[in-house]
């Protein structure tokens, strides 16, 4: 509810006491929804009919904004008289409303307009002072002057200036234009031309430089054009040297990653080769069974003087065999030095990965003191092994050959085969510059297997 509709409540308060609050009149308000239900029971519960009409008046206008025209329209049927009063009151309330307004918004705009129309007048006495100031330097140019000097001169009359003042200078500015004019074309009679080839040369003059400044414009734009191309080919530059840049850095990781195959298939293939190499060995032991034929003597552990007497046996033994068609030529040497040299490379790789060195460090970063170390304590190991195992077949020897009978000798004595191959690679190592630990390692295993050989002899003949 608003602050009319409020002030005309007010005003009509004592209006409200020809209202009588009927169960029929309570329900009206119900209909029109003027009060809700609990209000309505709020009204109801007071004990006088002034507390009721008190309780409508103070809960009306705290039920909405059209809570004032929902009440007169419950009005209407029975107490139509209020209805009519309050909304006459209503009416003339808001026609004084509008009409105080409207006074005011007219005094309001009368105050404006007064205001707008002197800053106009001042604005416009302003702009006829500047004028006349302009028009009066010009006519100084010639010495001019107006007939009525003293009511047109601003010094002694400063807010006069009128239309009248300003016409009269145009006139002046005018006439001294024409008096101007008709000098020049004196001083071009006097000088024997004419104003009109005066015009001419200037038009033809201004022509010319209109076409030269045209074609300087279209010069700049080319060059404009030229520079924005370069601009555009220089981006282009870039790009493309960012991108070969890239390309190359890919190509050099590639190439690194290709030196690394190169190298891994390198190590690879010369492995493969060793193996394959190992394997012919091994088929031609197979396929040569003749060479088989030589036999060493088994190393006694009592007679032990030199290396020599250890091998003297195989010299002794082969006699034919190292003569004859299965004789190991010095291809067959040189191709079997070779693959020591390769094994010797392959032991080099696998004491590397023994030492957990790092894989991308060459082999040749090895050095030689280190391997041949590496190399005695396996040996050193190994032989501690074998020693056990001599002891232990040495016991069984003794269990098994009479006293008195050297083993590896003939007749009764106990012989055992080598293995041909590894034979020969015994005598041709003992003539051969090959490495000192290559020989004991071979000499090692052939001692070795012959004890192999005896034992299961023996076992056979128990």
């Amino acid at each position: 509810m608003d602050e009319d509709h409020r002030t005309v409540l007010k005003k009509n308060f004592g209006q409200l006491q020809d209202i009588i609050f009927t169960s029929d009149f309570l329900g009206k308000l119900h209909q029109y929804n003027v009060l809700p239900d609990d209000w309505i029971e709020l009204v109801k519960c007071q004990t006088t009919e002034s507390e009721k009409r008190y309780k409508l008046a103070t809960l009306l206008p705290k039920s909405g904004p059209d809570a004032f025209d929902r009440f007169v329209l419950a009005l209407g049927e029975q107490y139509w008289w209020i209805a009519d009063k309050l909304q006459s009151d209503l009416q003339e309330l808001k026609t004084s409303n509008t009409s105080q307004t409207d006074s005011t918004i007219y005094k309001e705009n009368g105050i404006q307009c007064d205001l707008y129309s002197a800053e106009s007048e001042n604005i416009n006495q302003e702009k006829f002072q500047s004028l006349y100031d302009k028009i009066q330097s010009l006519l100084h140019l010639t010495n001019f002057k107006l007939n009525n000097k003293a009511e047109t001169d601003l010094s002694h009359n400063p807010g006069t200036v009128t239309f009248k003042c300003l016409e009269e200078g145009m006139n002046g500015v005018i006439q001294q234009a024409n008096q101007l004019k008709m000098n020049i074309d004196l001083c071009y009679k006097i000088t024997g031309g004419s104003g009109e080839e005066l015009h001419v040369l200037l038009q033809e003059k201004e022509d010319k430089m209109k076409h030269q400044c045209k074609d300087f414009e279209s010069k700049i734009r080319e060059k404009e054009m030229e520079n924005q191309n370069l601009r555009k080919r220089i981006s282009e530059l870039d790009s493309e040297i960012l991108r070969f840049k890239y390309e190359m850095a890919l190509q050099k990781k590639e190439i690194i990653d290709l030196k690394q195959t190169l190298q891994t298939n390198a190590y690879q293939r010369e492995k493969h080769k060793t193996l394959d190499e190992l394997k012919r060995i091994v088929a031609f032991q197979k396929c040569n069974p003749d060479l088989g034929d030589g036999h060493v003597s088994t190393y006694s552990p009592i007679n032990t003087n030199n290396d020599e007497e250890k091998y003297s046996g195989p010299s002794r033994s082969l006699g034919k065999s190292q003569t004859g068609s299965n004789a190991i030529s010095i291809d067959e040497l040189s191709r079997i030095h070779r693959w020591m040299e390769n094994l010797h490379q392959l032991l080099q790789c696998e004491m590397r990965q023994e030492m957990q060195v790092d894989s991308n460090m060459d082999c040749s970063q090895i050095s030689r003191d280190t391997i041949e170390t590496a190399i005695c304590n396996l040996l050193e190991k190994n032989k501690q092994l074998e020693k056990k195992i001599e002891e232990y077949e040495q016991q069984k020897l003794t269990e098994v050959i009479p006293s008195g009978k050297k083993v590896g000798c003939k007749g009764n004595q106990t012989t055992c085969a080598l293995d041909p191959m590894l034979f020969n690679l015994i005598e041709q190592s003992n003539r051969s510059n090959f490495h000192f630990n290559y020989r004991c390692i071979l000499k090692d295993k052939a001692y070795y297997w012959g004890k192999l050989e005896v034992q299961k002899k023996q076992q056979n003949e128990v």
